[in-house]
């Protein structure tokens, strides 16, 4: 059969008819939002940090996908790249739909699969993501990515290389992946083939800082993971309470606390990550005057409750229906949150790395409970039906 029969693609696509819907309705809404917001498509603040990684040079401080992403976007369509950067997010962030619905399918769960695929399409903080000028939105797809990854078969060719690849993209989108490698070396049965595979991939940036550096650099200049591994931040107080309230501070941010423009912005820059909005001050929706409509703030708002809801019913879930199976993209990701509590400052990023397992498990409980209620009603339309008349 030739690879474009037409009635095999009819085929295919009548199988998946509800996810490539779902997708639609994703990129949909996003588009709808964008145009609504009328981002300034000006490259203002040229002289910040953002302006910085568009217009100057390289540094070995910073994670050079993204950077390299905005400045590709810049060279191409100019003045007008900042729309075109949050019509690409919106498009390729919405992929995270086909990658949950698989990961779900892959376990065993296709009704699960649906359910994961729809609340990642409306979900309000990967909207969020898809319409800021971040990373998050690549963050999500490669978390995606690894635990698909990581699902692989015993014995698969692949089940060692693959994470290997996704964990080095990652870290070269942003460093604070590194959090998942201690899960990866753990959980590898050939670990001496999944760090060689994560070498490769690191290594040309590795050379480019080193010479840059005149010295060598694990991959970014040392001075780099002081974001990453906050220590300093655990040095106790006289009263011995310091240590406490530093993680929970963490477990706050991780969990429940809300997260406003200009926090996250400053925490950006102080991980060398950049956005395009100011971080204090009357200015600091300048540029963008929707980011201080209702519309914006309420967006806010429904970032921050969303991932509240999310976060309880996916512990929930995580807890009642964790299988022996998950176990490869669970601890991973179990291993990051704790490293991120004990060993660094929290800023959105971590929470990125989380929702992923969240939506997972979230999709699992509705499914099951689901099924329960229509179990149910059919039990009892049954019973009705077996009374006498």
């Amino acid at each position: 059969m030739s690879i474009l029969d037409g009635r095999d693609i009819r085929k295919r696509l009548g199988k998946n008819t509800t996810v490539i819907l779902i997708y639609l309705l994703a990129v949909v809404t996003r588009l709808l939002l964008l145009f609504a917001f009328k981002f300034d498509p000006r490259p203002v603040f040229p002289r910040s940090d953002f302006g910085r990684v568009v217009f100057g040079p390289m540094d070995s401080y910073t994670a050079p996908l993204y950077p390299l992403f905005i400045r590709l976007c810049y060279r191409i369509f100019n003045h007008y790249a900042l729309p075109v950067v949050l019509l690409i997010q919106s498009i390729v962030g919405s992929l995270a739909v086909f990658l949950i619905f698989s990961l779900v399918r892959r376990a065993g769960d296709r009704k699960g699969a649906v359910y994961a695929a729809v609340i990642t399409a409306v979900y309000p903080a990967y909207i969020k993501y898809s319409l800021s000028v971040q990373s998050f939105s690549f963050v999500v797809l490669l978390v995606l990515l690894l635990m698909m990854a990581l699902q692989e078969r015993p014995g698969s060719q692949g089940r060692d290389i693959y994470p290997g690849l996704v964990a080095g993209g990652g870290i070269l989108l942003s460093l604070d992946f590194i959090y998942f490698i201690p899960g990866l070396v753990l959980l590898s049965k050939r670990r001496l083939t999944f760090l060689l595979t994560l070498v490769v991939v690191l290594s040309p940036l590795t050379i480019s800082n080193s010479i840059r550096t005149r010295r060598f650099a694990p991959v970014y200049n040392p001075q780099a993971y002081s974001a990453v591994f906050s220590l300093e931040k655990y040095r106790w107080s006289r009263d011995g309470w310091e240590v406490l309230d530093q993680l929970y501070r963490n477990a706050s941010a991780l969990l429940v606390k809300s997260w406003e423009d200009g926090r996250v912005a400053k925490m950006d820059k102080d991980h060398n990550r950049f956005e395009l909005k100011p971080v204090s001050g009357d200015n600091r929706h300048a540029g963008n005057p929707a980011a201080s409509s209702p519309v914006h703030r309420n967006g806010e708002y429904a970032a921050a409750y969303s991932y509240l809801i999310l976060m309880v019913t996916g512990i929930i879930a995580l807890t009642k229906y964790y299988e022996k199976a998950h176990r490869r993209f669970v601890i991973p990701v179990v291993l990051l949150f704790f490293g991120v509590l004990f060993l660094s400052g929290t800023n959105l990023v971590h929470r990125a790395m989380l929702e992923p397992l969240l939506v997972f498990y979230t999709s699992i409980l509705l499914s099951r409970l689901f099924s329960l209620t229509a179990l149910n009603k059919c039990r009892e339309l049954i019973s009705a039906g077996s009374l006498p008349g």
